[in-house]
């Protein structure tokens, strides 16, 4: 696969697809309850606070660059700076989740991201998307379940020699991720 760019597949037959499985098991949103203060830092909320109380507006922080993404607030901070008070907030199992990488990539956004002030809009949008990825049915018990398996592709390889590509190889390869749902 090549590490250096895109390369175009047409006409050339696929060999070979790397995925990797994107658990998809979530049906609400509380998962971002600690993010948006809901939770005190006497109980596991984040320490210093995300999000003020009143009004839901992100709380802002000197500017700083990590990996070529802007941190200038402390959502930011929390998503991208290992050494952030915040970084644990969330487990790797909790982050691994399809709803968390939707919010993720949306709260980080691109080299042309117009950042939000408040959480909100942040959080409406990972909702959408990710409404839009899975589906969902009643469960055995009556509740709702996802019914969707859910794949990140991480490669393409063709039969031509040198074809193919690799989608994000480095630590953010998620924020130039494909996901496929079935």
């Amino acid at each position: 696969m090549i590490a250096d760019g895109w390369t175009s597949l047409a006409g050339h037959k696929v060999v070979h697809i790397d995925l990797e499985n994107v658990p998809a098991t979530l049906t609400r949103m509380d998962i971002f309850d600690k993010v948006a203060g809901e939770v005190p830092a006497e109980a596991g909320g984040p320490d210093p606070p995300i999000v003020r109380s009143v009004g839901g507006q992100i709380l802002q922080r000197l500017d700083d660059v990590r990996d070529g993404i802007p941190v200038n607030d402390n959502l930011r901070e929390m998503l991208l700076c290992e050494e952030s008070d915040n970084a644990g907030l969330y487990s790797d199992d909790e982050k691994s989740q399809l709803l968390w990488r939707c919010f993720e990539h949306l709260s980080l956004g691109g080299p042309c991201c117009q950042n939000e002030d408040k959480l909100e809009p942040y959080l409406e949008a990972a909702k959408r998307c990710y409404k839009e990825l899975v589906s969902v049915q009643r469960s055995s018990e009556g509740g709702l379940e996802v019914a969707s398996t859910v794949f990140r592709i991480k490669g393409i390889q063709t039969e031509q020699e040198g074809g193919g590509c690799l989608l994000g190889s480095d630590k953010h390869a998620w924020q130039e991720s494909s996901f496929v749902s079935w």
